[in-house]
């Protein structure tokens, strides 16, 4: 009898032994955190890693950050803006010495008017007399059929600004200035529209570009009126010498 109960308490043990183990095997397998995997030849497990493949250049894309102005017209890359790009004020004096600049359009009720600098960026002084030559240009830079008056009394009663004719000595450095005006009237045939307005400072002399700031929106009335050079900038107030006692 007692070497029964022996035999049956060994046997209880095993099976507990057994138990135990086979619990234990169960724990370990669910606590492996997810994402790892089993240890093999003794090196403990790691987390899953992903690594991106390298991509391969793609042709024929240009990054627009690399590209100069003269790259906008051969990717052609729009101007958000849609309008001319703003005359430079600044480099290289052009050829006669002088550079002429358009500023900003003042609407007045149907008036437009306009002012146009020249400033001798020369070494010499530049004599004006009279009024300079001007043509209206389309989008393409090319002459648009539209009238120059001499006289901005042509298209405003009494004219606009000083209305005098006279020679006017520009020294380096200095400036003079011109008005040019219009109407934007509206009647029969197809509104004319300049982006750009040629100047030459007499005739016979080289054209230069200028970009008004707006345009010009000459309507239907094919028109524009010069007045003649005059000394200084709008506004200027005149240089007085003092008198000696």
């Amino acid at each position: 009898m007692g070497t029964n109960a022996a035999g049956g308490g060994h046997r209880t043990a095993r099976r507990m032994t057994v138990l135990l183990a086979a619990a234990a095997l169960v724990l370990t397998g669910c606590g492996t955190p997810a994402g790892t995997s089993a240890a093999a030849d003794g090196v403990p497990p790691g987390p899953y890693s992903v690594e991106a493949d390298e991509l391969p250049d793609a042709d024929g894309l240009v990054d627009v950050e690399e590209l100069d102005e003269d790259d906008d017209h051969r990717y052609g890359v729009p101007d958000p803006t849609g309008a001319p790009a703003p005359q430079p004020t600044t480099g290289p004096c052009p050829d006669d010495g002088v550079r002429i600049t358009a500023g900003v359009v003042n609407p007045a009720m149907g008036l437009r008017a306009l002012t146009v600098h020249l400033t001798n960026c020369g070494d010499a002084p530049y004599t004006l007399h009279g009024y300079p030559e001007a043509r209206a240009l389309d989008a393409e830079r090319e002459p648009l059929h539209v009238r120059v008056l001499d006289g901005t009394e042509h298209v405003t009663a009494g004219g606009v600004g000083d209305q005098r004719v006279r020679s006017v000595t520009v020294q380096p450095g200095d400036s003079a200035h011109t008005s040019v005006v219009w109407r934007n009237t509206t009647e029969f045939g197809e509104p004319v529209n300049a982006p750009y307005l040629d100047v030459a400072p007499a005739e016979g002399a080289a054209w230069q570009t200028t970009v008004p700031d707006g345009g010009l929106d000459l309507g239907t009335t094919g028109e524009l009126a010069l007045g003649p050079w005059q000394p200084g900038t709008p506004g200027d107030t005149p240089v007085r010498t003092p008198t000696t006692p």
